[in-house]
């Protein structure tokens, strides 16, 4: 499986099939969803701030065009969860979901100008939660 993995001495390696920076294309029209659950929301923003969910996923990003938001109560309802998205078009996500998510999520993670290609799909982190990737969209226009 790819993704990050500690080895028997503690250190984080990534593991997976090619460099990690073969994971994405920088494309200034496209943002990355990831959605999870997190255990707390101190969690998920350490997930954030020490960029560990990247590294999960095997992809770099410029934090400046990330969008990060926890809900105490999880939600499977694509407009609840993404109730305030304006950093792409919800009506796409909502198309590649007619019935909505699979399951529950309390964290939603939106990276920018990222345009990831899916090489890991899902992770479960045990310090941080589960976390998914949901698929690439077009980022709005300003």
């Amino acid at each position: 499986m790819a993704g990050l993995e500690y080895t028997d001495d503690g250190v984080l390696l990534w593991r997976g099939d090619g460099d990690i920076v073969e994971n994405y294309v920088e494309d200034e029209n496209s943002v990355s969803v990831f959605v999870g659950m997190c255990k707390s929301e101190e969690l998920f923003e350490a997930y954030w701030d020490d960029e560990v969910l990247a590294y999960d996923f095997g992809f770099c990003y410029d934090e400046d065009f990330a969008v990060i938001k926890f809900r105490e109560l999880p939600l499977k309802q694509i407009d609840g969860l993404f109730d305030d998205a304006e950093i792409f078009d919800l009506d796409e996500l909502k198309r590649q979901y007619p019935s909505g998510l699979d399951k529950a999520y309390n964290a939603v993670y939106v990276v920018g100008n990222v345009k990831y290609k899916g090489v890991v799909k899902e992770i479960e982190n045990e310090d941080f939660g589960y976390f998914n990737f949901l698929g690439v969209f077009t980022k709005k226009k300003w």
